[in-house]
């Protein structure tokens, strides 16, 4: 638990500092802009998982 946990929160909390110095709008805003892009370069769970 404590080995996963310590990654977590290093990445919270620089994850906190870039929110406020850029504002919560500017972060979802750039969250929703980059989605689309990671969605279509994964493949689709249905396509990986069916049977020939």
């Amino acid at each position: 638990m404590a080995v996963s946990a310590a990654p977590r929160a290093l990445l919270m909390l620089g994850g906190g500092v870039i929110a406020d110095r850029l504002g919560p709008r500017r972060i979802v805003i750039a969250g929703d802009g980059s989605s689309p892009r990671w969605s279509s370069s994964s493949p689709s769970a249905t396509s990986a998982s069916s049977a020939p």
